[in-house]
C-alpha cells in the first residue's frame, strides 16, 4: 500500500477522490483547476491499484482508509455506475464520512450561476452550464458538457453523463443515473433510482425504479430487488 502525506503543509488543501477510474482522474485534473485545493491521491478497494496506482496517480489505500487521513483532507466521490448506482450510494453512505469532509468540486471551465444551489460533495465538469434556481442534492456529479437549465432540482447522489440536456422545471429523484447525450424535457419528473438510456429523449415522467431508452425513451424494465442492493 502506499502512503501519501495529505497535510495541508504542501500547497492547497487535499483533495482524495473515491474510487479509482477514468472519471477519477477528470475528477483529479479539476481538483487541480480550483484555488486553494489539490489533488492528493485516490482511494479503491482494488489490491492491485493499492500495490501499482492508477496510470501514475498514488492509490493510498481501501475506501474505510479515509479515517487514518489528515482532519483537512477532503472527499469526492467518482463511484457511480448506470447498473449499480444505488448499490454505489450504499458503498459511500456505509463509509460515514462526515459531511465536512466532502469537497464540492467546480472545473474552472465550468459555469454555475450564483444563484444555484450545489449540496455538499458534488462535483461539476468542465464545459457544464448550470443555469439559476437549481439545486443538486449532496454527491451528485455532473460530467463535461452537461447543461441543466432554471428551476430543475436533483436528489441526492445523482449522476448527468457527459452531454446531457436538462430543460427547465425538471425534477430528478436521488441515485438516478443520466446517460450520456440524453435530453429530458421542460416540467418532467424522474423518480428515484430510475436509469435513462445514453441518447434518450425523455418527454413523459419516469417512475421510481424505472429503466427508460429511445426517442422518444420509453420504459424498458424495472430494476430488480438486486439492482438495488
Amino acid at each position: 500500500m502506499k502512503h501519501l502525506d495529505t497535510s495541508s503543509s504542501k500547497t492547497g488543501t487535499p483533495v482524495v477522490v473515491l474510487c479509482a477510474a477514468g472519471t477519477g482522474i477528470q475528477m483529479a485534473q479539476s481538483v487541480s483547476t480550483v484555488p486553494g485545493l489539490r489533488f492528493a491521491g485516490f482511494l479503491d478497494d482494488e489490491p492491485e491499484k493499492q500495490k501499482d496506482g492508477y496510470h501514475t496517480h498514488p492509490v493510498l489505500g481501501t475506501l474505510s482508509f479515509w479515517r487514518e487521513l489528515s482532519q483537512k483532507t477532503l472527499f469526492i466521490s467518482s463511484l457511480y455506475s448506470p447498473k449499480k448506482n444505488p448499490s454505489c450510494f450504499q458503498v459511500i453512505r456505509s463509509l460515514e464520512i462526515p459531511e465536512s469532509r466532502w469537497a464540492t468540486i467546480v472545473d474552472a471551465d465550468a459555469i454555475v450561476s450564483s444563484m444555484a444551489v450545489l449540496g455538499t460533495g458534488c462535483y461539476v465538469g468542465p464545459g457544464a452550464v448550470i443555469e439559476p434556481l437549481v439545486r443538486l442534492g449532496k454527491n451528485c456529479a455532473v460530467y463535461g458538457n452537461v447543461y441543466i437549465a432554471h428551476h430543475s432540482e436533483l436528489g441526492e447522489y445523482v449522476l448527468c453523463a457527459n452531454s446531457v440536456s436538462i430543460a427547465g422545471c425538471v425534477s430528478i429523484g436521488s441515485v438516478s443515473y443520466i446517460g450520456a447525450n440524453s435530453t429530458i424535457r421542460e416540467y418532467t419528473k424522474i423518480g428515484s433510482r430510475a436509469i435513462i438510456g445514453m441518447g434518450s429523449v425523455v418527454i413523459q415522467n419516469v417512475q421510481n425504479g424505472q429503466i427508460v431508452a429511445g426517442n422518444p425513451a420509453r420504459p424498458m424494465r424495472e430494476r430488480s430487488t438486486s439492482d438495488n442492493i
